[in-house]
């Protein structure tokens, strides 16, 4: 994984053990995200996803601590097995509900073929300008432990 960070942006890189196809629908298909998204400890509760763009891309997690919130995003972006783009917002249910200050921020992946049945993700946050200094790291940190469960749930799946 290269890692990155710069101003209102997070990029990581990531080499995985599946085809490009396989990631592509890791993102899209709703019993495939389930299975790995949300960072840490968090558990993905319900999964809303209209593979189009103009469509949604609505994720409700619950983490630690009583936190339950909602990925709530538009697809703005398919090129089958190459690139996914979304509007991202973040909304907090519990324990005190409230909008991600920042509604503004784009999430693109970006797959590339590395060799037979190997893909290289790339994944890029951006527009997080809205949020304190200090929220990068935790965004990257987030979406580098999404992308570890990702990583694994290839061996999951079997």
């Amino acid at each position: 994984m290269t890692p990155a960070i710069g101003g209102s942006s997070v990029r990581l890189t990531r080499t995985l053990k599946a085809t490009p196809d396989e990631v592509y629908q890791a993102f899209l298909d709703p019993a495939r995200l389930s299975r790995w998204f949300g960072p840490g400890d968090f558990d993905v509760l319900d999964v809303d996803i209209d593979p189009r763009p103009g469509g949604r891309h609505h994720t409700v997690v619950a983490g630690p601590n009583g936190i339950r919130g909602t990925f709530a995003c538009e697809i703005r972006e398919l090129i089958p097995a190459e690139r996914i783009v979304l509007s991202w917002s973040w909304v907090l249910d519990s324990p005190t509900p409230q909008a991600d200050p920042q509604h503004g921020s784009v999430l693109t992946i970006t797959l590339r073929e590395a060799a037979a049945g190997v893909t290289e993700l790339t994944l890029l946050h951006s527009h997080l300008g809205g949020l304190p200094d200090e929220d990068p790291p935790g965004i990257h940190d987030a979406w580098g432990q999404a992308l570890d469960k990702l990583d694994r749930s290839w061996a999951a799946a079997g």
